[in-house]
């Protein structure tokens, strides 16, 4: 329940019981003197705000069942230097702030931190024109996740269609933002100057799906269909089998992401 424990000091250890699904909000919030939090094997959630304050905790495993962590679910754990995460994890959504002022937060190696399939944060200073390739398979961008990052230059997204939540790029100064799936979901995941500046380059033949759609892309102002390599490649391919008396010579240009024809002998 929500608040079950919230502020018992007095509360050493807590072992919670194998049919517990969710933790609810601030349920050991403010238990300054816990240091054993045990979780169920089925854990689903844990809810915001959940063990936050929770200044003795230094380590704890997150079972792989557990689907959603909430908003600074472990915020202020101020000894926590261990999360164990396994390897299957089934983690689908990290919420901002989940393991703010941790020492497990402040040790992460520079660049990108992906729990599973859900990209948490781009720790450190991003150097400048960084472009950046979101791993195929990830499902879920953390709100702030890059915030601040001005070397940020140009993002694609996979055709894993990753949801992308609300100023996940807050503060970028983004030129070029690709997306391979149209059903990408996104929260107003960019700035302002992003949205006015930026080029979106779509899957051909999707405009109106993005631009009369639920998600926020219709608030780039330039947007441009794209095709991918193998599409263009296969469109050259057509194109030369309607006329035997042509042969063209294809080449992919990895800056634009196009392949041109550059000479032909008939």
């Amino acid at each position: 329940a929500s608040k079950a424990f919230e502020y018992c000091i007095s509360l050493p250890n807590i072992v919670i019981p194998d049919n517990v699904k969710e933790i609810g909000t601030y349920a050991f919030n403010g238990c300054r003197n816990m240091t054993t939090a045990i979780l169920p094997a089925h854990l689903t959630k844990i809810g915001m705000y959940t063990f936050q304050g929770c200044s003795s905790l230094t380590s704890i495993s997150i079972p792989g069942s557990v689907k959603t962590i909430g908003p600074c679910a472990f915020a202020g754990c101020s000894s926590l230097s261990s999360i164990d995460f396994v390897d299957d994890t089934q983690l689908e959504a990290l919420y901002d702030g989940a393991f703010d002022d941790t020492p497990w937060y402040k040790n992460l190696p520079d660049g990108l931190c992906y729990i599973g399939n859900v990209l948490y944060k781009y720790v450190g200073e991003m150097p400048l024109n960084t472009q950046l390739a979101i791993k195929e398979g990830t499902v879920f961008v953390c709100s702030n996740a890059f915030k601040g990052c001005r070397g940020l230059t140009a993002i694609t997204f996979p055709e894993s269609a990753p949801t992308l939540m609300m100023s996940a790029f807050d503060g970028c100064f983004l030129e070029n933002v690709k997306i391979k799936d149209s059903q990408t979901p996104m929260f107003d995941a960019f700035s302002d100057r992003t949205y006015q500046h930026a080029v979106l380059y779509i899957p051909v033949g999707t405009w109106s799906e993005i631009v009369y759609g639920d998600s926020y892309w219709y608030k780039f102002n330039h947007i441009k269909e794209s095709a991918t390599v193998t599409e263009q490649l296969s469109k050259t391919c057509a194109y030369n089998m309607m006329d035997a008396n042509t042969f063209a010579y294809a080449v992919y240009d990895d800056v634009n992401d196009e392949v041109r024809m550059v000479s032909s002998i008939n």
